[in-house]
Order: C-alpha cells, then sequence, then structure tokens
C-alpha cells in the first residue's frame, strides 16, 4: 500500500518540480525578492533617521539674538547649528529646512524675571518621516531641565521639591510572557495563513487541473485505491506547504540577517564603543523586544515542540478540503473559483490575533478550527502549557482533518462527480 501512495506522490512531486518557471519563480522570490523587498524600504528608513539623528542638525532661527546661551547650549551639546533668518516660518514651508525655532524679544527678560519664557516651534507636519523636529524639541526640553534645576539651586530647593507624586509602573506578566504575547500577533497568524493557501495551486493542478488535460481518468481505471490515489495527492499538496513554509523561514532568515548587517552599519558603533569604554553601562530592557534581546525570553523545549506540531493538523485539514472542492470542480478554473474564499478567509487570518489581547478563552473554544489553533499557539509562545485546551485542540483538529480526508475520499468514489468536465 504504501509503495503505491509512494510511487504516484513521486509522480506528482516530480510534476511540482517539473515546471521550471514556477519552481525557478518560488526559488527567486523567496531567497532574492522577498528579502530585497524587505529590507531595502527599512534600510533606506533607517539610515535616513540615523543621518537626521546623529549628524550636526542646522536649523533657521529668528530672534537668536536674545538667546545666545540657549545658542550656544544646542551647538555644545546636541550638535545643532543655528543661522539666523527673518522668516522662519517661510523657510519651513517651502521645505527648505525641516524644523526651526523663533525666540521672541523678551525671552531674556522673562527669564531672569524666573517667569516663563516662550519659544516657537516651527515644524512641517508634512514631513512625517522626518525626526529633526523630534531632535529640537528633546533638546529644548533638556535645556529647560537644566533651567529648572538652576533655579532650584539658587532657591535651596531640590527636585523632589515639584514632584510631590511619583508614580512606577510594574508589569503584571512575566518578561516570556509579555513578549510571547508581542510575537503571538504575527507569527501564528502567518504560519496558518500560509499553511491553508500556499498548497493550493498544487490541490488545483493535481486533480481539476488533470480532469481538464483528461489524465486523471487513466489512474482510476488501475488498480490503485481511491484512498490511495487520495492521500498520495494529500501528501503532494502538504509537500508544497511545508516546501513554501521552509523557503519563507529561510527568505526571513535571511532578510533578518541583511537588516542586522544595515543595523551594525548604520548605528554610529564607535559612539556606543566609546560609552562602554567610558564605563556607561547600558541602560535594562523596557520593551519586549529588548527582554528578548537580551535573554529575558525563555521557552520550555515542550512548548517549543508542541508549538512546531500545532498547526499541522489544521494545514492537513486545508488541504483535504482543497482536494474536495477540487474534485468537485469540473476544470482548474472552476476549482480556482471555488477557492477563492478560502483564500480570502487564509490572509484574514493574520489579523485575527490582534483582536485578542483582551479575549479569555474557555476550553470549549480550542476546539474551533482554525481559531483553536491560533489560542493554543499563543499560549505556547509564552510559555503557557496547558495540557486540558492542547489536548482539546488537538483531538479537534485531528477530527477536523480525518472528516475532510474521508469526505474527500468518498467523493472520489463518485464517478460522476470525479469523471464530469
Amino acid at each position: 500500500m504504501m509503495r503505491v501512495i509512494w510511487v504516484v506522490f513521486s509522480k506528482e512531486f516530480i510534476d511540482i518540480v517539473r515546471d521550471r518557471r514556477r519552481f525557478l519563480w518560488m526559488l527567486f522570490s523567496s531567497f532574492i525578492l522577498f528579502p530585497l523587498l524587505f529590507v531595502g524600504p527599512y534600510a533606506f528608513l533607517l539610515t535616513r533617521v540615523v543621518e537626521q539623528t546623529e549628524e550636526d542638525l542646522i536649523i533657521p532661527v529668528q530672534g537668536g539674538e536674545y538667546a545666545p546661551e540657549l545658542i550656544a547650549y544646542l551647538m555644545e551639546e546636541h550638535d545643532i547649528e543655528a543661522i539666523a533668518v527673518e522668516d522662519v516660518e517661510a523657510l519651513v514651508r517651502e521645505k527648505q529646512y525641516a524644523v526651526g525655532l523663533i525666540i521672541p524679544p523678551d525671552y531674556a527678560e522673562n527669564l531672569s524675571a524666573d517667569g516663563t519664557a516662550e519659544l516657537t516651534l516651527v515644524s512641517d507636519l508634512r514631513r512625517s518621516m522626518d525626526v529633526t523636529s523630534s531632535r529640537l524639541s528633546l533638546a529644548l526640553k533638556d535645556y529647560n531641565q537644566s533651567l529648572l534645576t538652576e533655579r532650584l539651586t539658587e532657591s535651596g530647593l531640590s527636585d523632589e521639591y515639584f514632584t510631590p507624586l511619583q508614580v512606577q509602573t510594574r508589569n503584571a506578566a512575566t518578561s516570556t510572557e509579555t513578549a510571547g504575547s508581542m510575537l503571538g500577533l504575527v507569527v501564528p497568524g502567518i504560519i496558518i495563513s500560509m499553511g491553508l493557501s500556499a498548497g493550493m495551486p498544487i490541490a488545483i493542478s493535481t486533480v481539476a487541473g488533470e480532469k481538464k488535460k483528461m489524465t486523471l481518468e487513466p489512474v482510476l481505471f488501475t488498480t490503485v485505491s481511491r484512498f490511495q490515489l487520495v492521500f498520495a495527492k494529500l501528501l503532494a499538496v502538504l509537500a508544497s506547504v511545508f516546501l513554501n513554509l521552509f523557503s519563507m523561514v529561510v527568505s526571513m532568515a535571511i532578510a533578518g540577517t541583511l537588516l542586522v548587517v544595515v543595523l551594525v552599519r548604520s548605528l554610529p558603533m564607535d559612539k556606543i564603543l566609546s560609552s562602554t569604554e567610558s564605563g556607561a553601562s547600558p541602560a535594562a530592557p523596557s520593551t519586549p523586544a529588548a527582554e528578548m534581546l537580551t535573554g529575558g525570553y525563555n521557552l520550555q523545549p515542550l512548548a517549543i515542540l508542541l508549538f512546531l506540531l500545532a498547526p499541522f493538523l489544521i494545514i492537513l485539514f486545508g488541504a483535504a478540503l482543497q482536494l474536495l472542492v477540487s474534485a468537485w470542480a469540473r476544470n482548474d478554473e472552476e476549482a480556482t473559483t471555488y477557492l477563492t474564499p478560502l483564500s480570502l478567509f487564509s490572509g484574514l487570518i493574520i489579523f485575527v490575533a490582534f483582536f485578542l489581547d483582551e479575549y479569555v478563552p474557555k476550553l470549549w473554544h480550542y476546539g474551533l478550527p482554525v481559531f483553536g489553533t491560533i489560542l493554543s499557539m499563543r499560549d505556547l509562545l509564552s510559555n503557557r502549557v496547558d495540557p486540558a485546551s492542547l489536548t482539546v485542540m488537538f483531538l479537534s483538529s485531528a477530527f477536523y482533518a480525518a472528516l475532510m480526508l474521508a469526505l474527500a475520499v468518498w467523493l472520489f468514489h463518485r464517478e460522476e462527480v470525479v469523471f464530469r468536465t
């Protein structure tokens, strides 16, 4: 029995590889096109942001003669050079500069009287990817803090005098749970979405396509049983799915490596090394991404194994469903029409996890097809291995896959359906 299944599967798999255009396009898109499309825009934006952050910033200043100490502070502490102009707003509006500063004539008078001196920061919000405005704003906040400290020192007061209430934040979840929740927004949806849609072209061509080419009928008249035929074609669809998943993982690894190279080349490593040599301690991680990079994210081996196994049965269910629809259709065009809603549904799966942050699932929710798998994968990414929910998810997914496979075999026994064109 297994020999017959292997022969049919080998024939289907060879047909996949024999289509050189599709095979070469898959290799090109997975290993070259996708990494370049992913890294290229981010590399450009990252390089632009780093340049705007690290290079000397030149800003137009109107009324700079009223605040010489401020102008000197911006240059010495933040590498911001001020040039005197008459109309800052016009220059910014004409996009000659991204940001500018207006200092009123009464600036020094209000400041010396321990009052509040107003400054006007002029920026162009149409330049959404420009960070120079934020850079100038932070520099002014630092200068404001230095003036406040100077006033407090002269008055004999401490900083705590103006902060009677101090609020500390504490994360109720562990670092692994927090980082796992962040990963759960994207990873399960991408895996299941691709798993349900990647094998669709093979499912269409291996049944409905062979109907159209009149190559399915000769196989049905051989000694190969309908179960063996369906199971072999199912293996071919699964092979296509996991080949695409593997290529996706490799391409993302390539893209990630290229992005790291861009980060290393773009970030000011000389300043980082100089700060390290001077004894400055790195800041503690305060975000899930930082916690993952510094070792705050840990998964036990069982959780990793179950995470890799979790989507298999639902992918098997999707592949059997595609074969069932392909067998029902008269030709590949009709099968494509029938399977288009499934393709759209698989694309929407990516966004499901974004609505689950405040959702507390019940045990029976893990028995829902696709939805239960996403819930289990999210739990496993947070290192939560719950035997009850995992049992419900695996048993229900196995039932759905077995039911769909049985329906596909049953449909192949109906000659009025299989032989119609």
